[in-house]
């Protein structure tokens, strides 16, 4: 926990035991006058019928089909605590799928503050995949075993997109390098689209380079492995696709001449999907975003150095705290229109990406990489190029470059499972701390609410409160038929509710009718969630109101 968070939570439980203590145990004339009883409304949960999931292979690198496969024996291993869904398609018309972790039977997944996991915007790195994949596995079936992780499920809720580029992750997985999505572009400016792709010439299931050696310059020259299908002398110069859609964002979107950042900002079937979704679930406080080729954590701006974020500080203080949980250093990466930086700009969350794997920041450098992992860089091998004769094929192996070998990949989800644990965790918590009845006059009574925010990011980003993004907290008071509002706002909307922060407020009430009557209390946040506490009375008169047993 960050550093102060669990003494907070203490406290405000504390308050809370205290104000329980004094309604139970204290008699009605003495603590709250002639009030029946104050219940805090809270869902209980029914027990979960734990079930085994079949056994999933988490050693080999998934299609988006088999992905698919995965999600649903989840779905059905784990009724009450997942949902999958669809949330669009890809260029290519694949579902891109979204799992909703949650337990449904203490309250929907709307209600309770969430973080989003989001797997590859970029084909080629499909780690990113396995790893949401694996943190879907951990979390169901450590329900009901692991305190943490059922209490995690019980009040909060875990998004997860596994793959953004799911067109880009079957292609990479057939042999292609495939950064960007399927999106036919020109890349050689030939009007034609697509026509010079990259081949797996001699078979190995690895596209790498070929070379020719140049007797006149005493050099060899270095092609990528294909041939070249267009006649125009180039190799392998206008592949499959498309567009970066980790550049596709509207946040500091920027459209070089033909380069691959998309005609305009979501341009991509797949970045509207992600905008779509993320819009519709204003519930996220943050987000935690994959990517490989470096082993770094970032966070906004990406698209500036220059520029700090209005919440720098809360950023460089859970950066040091996830250095030290996971390995990986904080490091600056630039990218314009990037998915993170549109996000925090307009949705009230805070940000985190996580390059998983790869050489660039590798413990030791790019020649240690190379000795820890040797089959990235494949041994050159004599083969007869049908159009440039004597060549050798081998050289670097990009898809190592980004992505462990599959025997490793619950080594690498578990190094990055405690800040995914933690990131969760210490979304906001709304609870009503206090609540207090006093009698004014005959019929008439003083309602007082205390609300404390017991997690540690606050209920609106400073981003937020800057660009006037934020969705408020409210605190509202419902009343039965008999009771009128006399005094008091019967919703009282607040900006911002900060990290260990308590707010009050109160209402004056009058009762109009005898018989049974109540009073709720409701505080709701977007993505602080929900509690509610309810006062219940009789008044067989109006000078005086009875217990019920």
């Amino acid at each position: 926990m960050p550093k102060g968070y669990l003494e907070r939570v203490i406290t405000a439980r504390l308050v809370f035991v205290s104000l329980v203590f004094l309604l139970v145990f204290v008699p009605f004339s003495h603590a709250i006058p002639d009030v029946l009883f104050v219940q805090k409304e809270r869902q209980s949960s029914e027990a979960i019928e734990l079930q085994t999931c079949q056994v999933l292979d988490f050693k080999k690198y998934h299609t988006s089909g088999e992905v698919v496969d995965m999600l649903q024996t989840f779905q059905i291993s784990y009724p009450k605590l997942i949902r999958v869904y669809s949330i669009g398609d890809s260029f290519e018309g694949k579902p891109i799928w979204a799992a909703e972790i949650t337990n449904s039977l203490t309250g929907s997944h709307e209600t309770k503050p969430a973080m989003l996991f989001i797997g590859p915007h970029h084909g080629n790195e499909i780690i990113g995949q396995e790893i949401a994949l694996y943190y879907t596995w951990y979390v169901l079936t450590n329900y009901g075993v692991n305190e943490k992780v059922t209490q995690i499920l019980d009040e909060k809720t875990i998004y997860i997109i596994p793959c953004v580029n799911v067109d880009g992750n079957d292609l990479t997985l057939k042999g292609f390098y495939q950064r960007n999505n399927a999106r036919p572009r020109d890349e050689d400016l030939d009007g034609q689209l697509d026509e010079d792709p990259c081949e797996d010439l001699n078979g190995d299931g690895k596209i790498t380079q070929m070379r020719v050696w140049n007797e006149t310059t005493n050099q060899w020259i270095s092609y990528p492995e294909g041939i070249d299908n267009d006649g125009d002398g180039l190799y392998n110069e206008d592949g499959i696709g498309g567009v970066d859609l980790n550049r596709n964002y509207p946040k500091a979107w920027t459209n070089f001449s033909n380069s691959d950042h998309g005609a305009y900002p979501l341009s991509e079937p797949e970045t509207t999907a992600v905008k779509n979704f993320v819009e519709s679930s204003t519930n996220i406080a943050v987000v935690f975003d994959t990517h490989s080729g470096a082993q770094c954590l970032l966070h906004p701006w990406a698209y500036s150095r220059v520029f700090q974020t209005p919440d720098n500080s809360v950023y460089i203080a859970l950066r040091e705290r996830y250095e030290n949980l996971t390995g990986y250093e904080y490091r600056y990466v630039g990218a314009n229109g990037a998915c993170d930086d549109w996000i925090y700009d307009t949705q009230n969350a805070l940000c985190f990406i996580v390059e998983l794997f790869g050489p660039m920041f590798y413990p030791g450098g790019e020649s240690q990489f190379q000795k820890d992992y040797p089959d990235v860089f494949v041994p050159w091998q004599n083969f007869t190029h049908p159009q440039l004769g004597c060549t050798q094929i081998g050289g670097s192996w990009i898809f190592r470059k980004y992505n462990p070998p599959e025997a490793e990949i619950e080594k690498w989800a578990l190094k990055v499972l405690p800040m995914l644990i933690d990131l969760v965790e210490i979304t906001p918590k709304l609870e009503i701390a206090h609540f207090g009845v006093s009698k004014m006059m005959s019929g008439m009574f003083n309602f007082s609410v205390a609300v404390a925010n017991i997690g540690f990011f606050d209920t609106a980003t400073l981003q937020a409160l800057q660009t006037s993004t934020n969705k408020p907290v409210n605190i509202s008071v419902l009343l039965s038929f008999n009771i009128e509002l006399v005094g008091g706002n019967q919703t009282v909307a607040l900006s911002v509710i900060k990290n260990n922060e308590t707010v009050g407020t109160h209402w004056q009430i009058r009762i109009k009718q005898d018989g049974y009557a109540w009073v709720k209390v409701r505080v709701s946040s977007s993505n602080g969630g929900v509690d509610e506490v309810t006062v219940r009375f009789s008044v067989p008169e109006r000078e005086r109101l009875h217990i019920i047993p």
